[in-house]
C-alpha cells in the first residue's frame, strides 16, 4: 500500500475536491482538471502534487491509487440491501473475493448465494441480503454488515477507508418506513458505487 505522509489528516477541501474530479473525468490532464473544476492550471498543478505526496495519486500516473485502501458500499432498498466493496480507484472487488473474507454469518444471509454462485460470482460484484421497512430490523442488519467489515479490517489489516450508506428515498420516521425512489434502468448497475461515493466518510488511522 502507498505510504502517506503523517499530513493526510490536514488535506484541505479543494485537495478532495480535486479527487473528485480526477475520479469524475478519469484524467490527468491538467488542463482538462482545470476546466472541469473551476480551479487555475497552476492551482490544479499545486494540488497534484499535494496528493501525490499524500499518496493518494500515483506519482507514475497522477491518477487514484488503488493501493491506498477500499471503500464499503451499503445500498439499501426496500426489498433488498446491496453491499460492495471498491478499491480507491472505484474499481470493485470480485464477488469471489468478497465471499472469500472472513465476514462470519453475514454470509449466510446473502440471497445470491443460494442461486447458482458459480454464475453470481462472475456477473455480480456485491453480495445481497434482506431488506426491511421496519427501522428497528434494517438498523440491526446495517450494524451485522458495519461490525463484519470492521471486523474483518482489524483481523487481517484490510484498509478500510471509507464507508457510505445509501438510502435511495425518503424515511418516514413517524411511521418508521422507507419509501423507495425510480431508478432509469441504464443507471441501476453504478447507484451502489455512486452513492458509496456521494456518502463516503474517510477514516484515518
Amino acid at each position: 500500500m502507498a505510504e502517506r505522509a503523517n499530513t493526510e489528516g490536514l488535506l484541505s477541501e479543494n485537495n478532495y475536491r480535486l479527487l473528485d474530479e480526477i475520479r469524475r473525468q478519469r484524467t490527468s490532464d491538467k488542463t482538462k482538471l482545470a476546466s472541469a473544476s473551476g480551479f487555475s492550471w497552476p492551482t490544479v498543478n499545486k494540488l497534484c502534487e499535494e496528493l501525490k505526496n499524500s499518496g493518494y495519486l500515483s506519482k507514475e500516473t497522477s491518477l487514484l491509487d488503488p493501493t491506498v485502501g477500499y471503500m464499503l458500499g451499503v445500498a439499501v432498498g426496500t426489498r433488498e440491501i446491496k453491499v460492495s466493496l471498491v478499491d480507491f480507484a472505484f474499481q470493485s472487488v470480485p464477488r469471489r473475493k468478497l465471499r472469500a473474507l472472513e465476514l462470519g454469518s453475514l454470509l449466510d444471509h446473502d440471497l445470491l448465494h443460494t442461486q447458482n454462485e458459480l454464475e453470481n460470482s462472475e456477473t455480480e460484484n456485491y453480495l445481497c441480503l434482506n431488506s426491511s421497512q421496519d427501522l428497528e430490523t434494517l438498523a440491526e442488519t446495517l450494524n451485522e454488515i458495519l461490525l463484519a467489515f470492521l471486523q474483518v479490517a482489524q483481523k487481517t489489516g484490510l484498509p478500510l477507508v471509507g464507508i457510505g450508506i445509501a438510502f435511495p428515498g425518503a424515511i418516514d420516521t413517524k411511521q418508521k418506513s422507507v419509501h423507495a425512489l425510480i431508478f432509469p434502468a441504464s443507471t441501476k448497475k453504478d447507484w451502489i458505487i455512486y452513492y458509496a461515493l456521494m456518502s463516503a466518510q474517510c477514516w484515518r488511522t
